[in-house]
């Protein structure tokens, strides 16, 4: 089963596009808050439409830093960033530094909250401790990760889960009654 691509969710949107990048020229100098004045090249085919400039001497556009722009960069997580406005990681990464912006922001806490609540539900933990038991199957019996038994040992399915971590930890680091 193949899961579908969810784009992240932006916590303060929605983010239009600058009035001037409307009626502005290509080739007219704009105003950009991190490069200062860049020149205008166009309009983006990004899900967020944002005016494109070039810095005079480089080739390749990037995204006109705005005060709207730099609300979201200060706002949402990178990866909303990165989708919406269809640039890299590492672009988004120079613009929180260049506008000081911490990496634990708003949009980066949503997202860790929406992430931790999906990996504590019952479902989730009965997944986790069913992994951990494979796990645990195979490095106890010595057949390592991949290796596969027809049914769970009495000794192993009974124990908690922090009775098979220990057990876990205890054959992996070469503890006693460990297999290697």
């Amino acid at each position: 089963m193949s899961r579908q691509f969810k784009p992240p969710r932006l916590l303060a949107g929605p983010y239009p596009l600058p009035s001037w990048a409307r009626t502005c020229d290509i080739g007219e100098a704009v105003g950009d808050l991190i490069r200062g004045e860049v020149t205008y090249a166009g309009i983006s085919d990004s899900p967020i439409a944002w005016p494109w400039g070039r810095v005079r001497g480089r080739t390749r556009p990037i995204p006109v830093m705005t005060v709207e722009l730099g609300r979201a960069i200060h706002l949402e997580a990178a990866s909303a960033v990165v989708y919406h406005w269809g640039v890299s990681r590492k672009t988004v990464w120079r613009w929180r530094r260049a506008l000081d912006v911490v990496s634990f922001n708003p949009g980066t806490a949503a997202l860790w909250a929406q992430a931790a609540a999906k990996l504590h539900t019952p479902a989730a933990r009965r997944q986790h401790l069913r992994a951990m038991r494979r796990l645990a199957m195979g490095r106890l019996s010595g057949l390592g990760p991949g290796g596969t038994m027809s049914e769970c040992p009495p000794d192993l399915c009974e124990l908690s889960t922090d009775e098979l971590r220990a057990a876990l930890l205890s054959a992996l680091v070469g503890g006693p009654g460990s297999v290697h």
